[in-house]
């Protein structure tokens, strides 16, 4: 899953830390959808959760997308 998440993020060449934090984007975003599948929250709120989550994780990506 941390490849297709790399691909889609469109990285030219992704290193260790790419990896980990794609690994890290998986683990969270799966914690959110077992929250979401157990109705302890709503589909909504899974959508802002995985956008809270994601933000700070990705930050070096945007910081990076910005500045080849």
């Amino acid at each position: 899953m941390d490849q297709r998440i790399l691909d889609i993020a469109g990285l030219q060449r992704d290193t260790a830390e790419d990896r980990r934090l794609a690994r890290l984007v998986e683990q969270a975003v799966y914690g959110i959808l077992t929250w979401a599948t157990a109705a302890e929250i709503t589909p909504e709120q899974a959508v802002d959760d995985v956008h809270r989550a994601c933000t700070p994780l990705l930050a070096p990506w945007q910081r990076r997308a910005r500045n080849p």
